[in-house]
């Protein structure tokens, strides 16, 4: 298990200027972060912190690569993902609400951990729907998939032209709500 310590950053020991830190982000960062929905990676985060006096910005630059399942035939498939994303820092005594990307930190307490922050910017860097590219799945799930999927008349995912349209029988029990018309 990876210790989350080390993506404190201190705020209070820095001075007036630019700082970077590097890490490495392993399957050891994702197993420690409660509920993550990613198990497996290997990233490189640079964050580069440009200090002031009452206020800091932060620049995030992740590169690197995550195992996810494929949301067509579940198998995992690798997603390369990298992101440039900039946080800014005020330090405060006033209890202040956090925005999407701007941040309070207390005066008193001078210290940041970026480690839950670096986990939001990897996955909303991840595609809605991740799937492998096409013919890259996984055959067995695929023909259970296709035995199953419910596809309109005409309709054509495969592009095979071996398909015709007799082979896309609808369920019987949606064909009586055809004859339904609206007399509103």
């Amino acid at each position: 298990m990876a210790n989350l310590d080390r993506y404190n950053i201190i705020f209070k020991s820095l001075e007036v200027g630019n700082h970077t830190f590097e890490y490495e982000l392993d399957n050891d960062f994702f197993k420690s972060l409660d509920n993550s929905e990613i198990e497996e990676g290997k990233l490189n985060a640079v964050v580069t912190v440009q200090k002031h006096e009452e206020n800091a910005q932060l620049t995030l630059q992740i590169t690197g690569t995550v195992q996810i399942p494929c949301d067509r035939c579940l198998d995992a498939m690798t997603q390369t993902i990298e992101v440039n994303e900039e946080l800014f820092i005020h330090f405060t005594d006033k209890s202040e609400e956090d925005t999407d990307n701007t941040l309070f930190v207390s005066d008193s307490r001078g210290t940041l951990n970026i480690a839950w922050h670096l986990y939001e910017f990897i996955v909303l860097a991840i595609p809605i729907v991740h799937t492998h590219p096409h013919g890259e799945c996984n055959v067995a799930m695929m023909d259970k998939y296709n035995q199953y999927v419910v596809r309109n008349i005409g309709e054509n995912q495969n592009n095979d032209d071996d398909v015709t349209k007799e082979s896309y029988r609808t369920d019987p029990r949606w064909d009586a709500l055809k004859n339904i018309s609206n007399n509103n």
